[in-house]
């Protein structure tokens, strides 16, 4: 991928409630989303795991963003998958997992968007 095509993906990433990157199509984004993400933050575990800081590590954090709003949580356990399916209609708190490695804590990435979806977080199990 050249570096231009990577930094266009990674600046489509907006974080104003709707993730778009990774060479997305604005109208089908908008159409998957389920919820808006509100303010979008990572904590210091998360941008060191992902070198958010880079752009190659943000355009990730990007499309971890994009996958939680879309509901794309095929490899998250059914109870979980149905509290969150739940959650969209009922107003309540989205909760996913993410495997960014060997099963390790420190691999592991959770996403919370809050029930007012002010705000959608990636972090640490450790900084919980």
């Amino acid at each position: 991928m050249s570096e231009t095509k990577t930094r266009r993906a990674a600046l489509a990433c907006v974080p104003s409630g709707l993730i778009l990157a990774a060479f997305h199509d604005p109208a089908t984004d908008a159409e998957k989303a389920l919820f808006t993400l509100g303010t979008l933050s990572v904590t210091p575990g998360v941008r060191e795991a992902l070198a958010v800081d880079t752009l190659e590590g943000w355009t990730r954090a990007c499309v971890l963003f994009r996958s939680h709003q879309q509901g794309e949580w095929e490899n998250h356990d059914d109870d979980d998958t149905r509290a969150n399916w739940q959650a969209i209609p009922d107003g309540t708190r989205i909760f996913t997992v993410w495997q960014l490695g060997p099963a390790r804590d420190d691999a592991t990435l959770w996403i919370i968007t809050e029930a007012d979806r002010s705000s959608t977080t990636a972090l640490l199990p450790s900084e919980y």
